[in-house]
């Protein structure tokens, strides 16, 4: 990550944490007893990492839109 541009580290938090998000959805559509629900925390993680890491600027609010979406899911399975 330290050899990485500010574009390339941002660009590394977004795909992590859509990976996370990506394979979450993909285990819960598959078996919904099996998803394992770290990676929702994880996702959400990420996306703080991103957000917080400030670059781009716009993307503080895709980020923020997206940490409010997976912690209004994980309030919901959690149920």
């Amino acid at each position: 990550m330290r050899r990485l541009g500010k574009k390339g580290q941002a660009d590394a938090y977004k795909f992590y944490a859509e990976m996370l998000e990506f394979s979450f959805l993909r285990q819960y559509n598959d078996d919904p007893k099996e998803a394992n629900f770290n990676l929702l925390g994880r996702a959400i993680r990420q996306w703080e990492k991103y957000r917080d890491f400030g670059y781009p600027a716009s993307g503080r609010g895709l980020a923020q839109k997206k940490i409010q979406k997976l912690e209004k899911l994980k309030r919901e399975l959690e149920l």
